[in-house]
């Protein structure tokens, strides 16, 4: 949660027209207190997206059964086009052991 607080309080500091980008394992599921510290100052992407694809939880130990919601794409100015869980195994082999976010962005306009 600290660092949460510290990154808000940057973002805080930075221009509010300045576009940005935040990613990553936050290790707190929507709702939680990191979680509302981001998306105080930063929007959540898949709630943009009409039809996400994929599962929503990303986190499955390597075992593919997805327990946790903790992976985010989080934004100021850009608007989610498209948003994926991809949730598919390499050679029968999971990469991680949490499910890799793809999303599209749309670019903002000045």
């Amino acid at each position: 949660m600290k660092g949460a607080e510290l990154i808000g309080k940057r973002l805080a500091t930075l221009p509010a027209d300045l576009p940005g980008v935040l990613t990553g394992d936050f290790n707190s599921e929507p709702g939680g207190d990191t979680y509302k510290a981001f998306t105080h100052v930063l929007e959540d992407t898949r709630p943009q997206v009409k039809a996400p694809q994929g599962p929503r939880l990303t986190f499955h130990d390597f075992t593919g059964n997805a327990t946790a919601q903790l992976d985010w794409v989080l934004v100021r100015g850009f608007h989610a086009r498209s948003f994926l869980t991809d949730d598919r195994r390499i050679d029968g082999v999971l990469p991680s052991d949490h499910f890799p976010l793809v999303v599209e962005l749309d670019w903002p306009k000045r």
